[in-house]
């Protein structure tokens, strides 16, 4: 059985390294983006004979959230067995403690 990892800020940097990697060692990826603008993970993966879905929400939106895992697991008929969080906003802290 194939693990599947959602992953959260794969549309680039570490989140898109991490799940090109995690499906190239035989995972099915879960991409967890704003929106679907950039598809390019998503591409590459399945060009490379991976499986990944694309699933929309906004890590900002407390409702977004909440619908997160009922749509994986409800309409995609998914289980989670890894969660990779590789997104954040700058936007969102408050730089000055760091």
């Amino acid at each position: 059985m194939r693990l599947i990892i959602r992953i959260t800020g794969a549309t680039r940097g570490i989140g898109s390294r991490m799940a090109l990697a995690l499906s190239k060692a035989g995972a099915d990826i879960i991409l967890v983006q704003r929106n679907t603008t950039n598809t390019t993970t998503k591409e590459t993966i399945e060009q490379a004979g991976g499986k990944a879905d694309i699933v929309v929400c906004d890590l900002a939106s407390k409702e977004d959230v909440a619908k997160l895992i009922p749509h994986v697991t409800g309409e995609l008929k998914r289980t989670l067995d890894i969660v990779v969080n590789c997104g954040m906003s700058l936007f969102a802290m408050d730089l000055r403690r760091y």
